[in-house]
């Protein structure tokens, strides 16, 4: 499964995933940097893609079109997290990242963090 990484989380993260082999790139790879949720969020998932954010998508309109897609959306809690402490958080928690994306059935919304043993599942 690809994992497309919005412009909230670094670009760089997404290309070092790539480097050690994951299926990872920034979204602005298909879409323009700036481009609206609401509008490249329907093509990755129309595409099977799962989206990496930091940002809780807490607009209803982009909920409802969240739901209307099919979303897998990873959130991830990197308030006040230095650039190495999200990085930590995401290989440290790569493998449920990946289990999460493939195994539950969307939409979904899974916030990890730093300190959560298990992901969050958010409603959506």
């Amino acid at each position: 499964m690809k994992f497309v990484f919005d412009e909230c989380v670094s670009f760089r993260i997404a290309n070092a995933l790539k480097e050690l082999g994951k299926d990872t790139e920034p979204y602005f790879k298909h879409w323009h940097r700036g481009a609206e949720d609401t509008d490249w969020i329907p093509l990755a998932c129309s595409r099977g893609w799962c989206i990496v954010t930091s940002d809780t998508l807490r607009r209803p309109h982009e909920r409802a079109a969240l739901r209307v897609h099919g979303a897998r959306i990873i959130v991830l809690g990197t308030r006040n997290l230095s650039f190495w402490e999200q990085i930590k958080l995401i290989i440290n928690r790569w493998e449920d990242i990946e289990h999460t994306a493939t195994k539950k059935r969307p939409p979904f919304i899974y916030r990890f963090t730093k300190r959560s043993r298990k992901p969050q599942q958010l409603k959506i």
